[in-house]
């Protein structure tokens, strides 16, 4: 075979190699991004649009050494450092506005958001007197 032929040939060769690696590391990527979100209170409160102020960790609770389910589910119980800023509040005031899945109960001065699509659940609840945050994430994960 010629030289030129057989450069063709690896060159084809490598390409689709390339492809399948990259089409499999994408796969996987995606595949994992609800895990990824659920372990990160910072990124749970992204997907809601809320940008979260310092906290600490009262609790966290999750799922993952099951056996049996494939909903795989994190729950976080958090504690704002510092109190709910004008700012924070006009922020939450605006997302109860423009968004239908956050809501504002004056009952108890928390705000609300719920999320069900795609076999994912997303709830988070701000109490903005106590400065208490919870946050439920559960997805149907393909992998477990």
């Amino acid at each position: 075979m010629k030289l030129k032929t057989k450069t063709r040939i690896l060159c084809g060769c490598g390409s689709v190699v390339s492809l399948v690696i990259l089409v499999l590391c994408g796969s996987i990527f995606y595949m994992t991004r609800d895990g990824r979100i659920a372990k990160d209170p910072e990124k749970i409160a992204d997907e809601a649009g809320f940008d979260l102020p310092a906290y600490t960790i009262v609790s966290k609770f999750d799922n993952m050494e099951r056996h049996t389910s494939a909903w795989s589910n994190y729950t976080w119980k958090l504690q704002l450092k510092k109190p709910l800023s004008e700012k924070d509040i006009k922020n939450l005031k605006k997302l109860v506005e423009k968004n239908a899945k956050w809501t504002y109960n004056p009952d108890n001065h928390t705000y609300d958001y719920h999320s069900e699509e795609n076999e994912r659940y997303l709830s988070i609840t701000i109490d903005a007197v106590e400065g208490k945050v919870t946050m439920d994430y559960e997805w149907l994960d393909f992998l477990a």
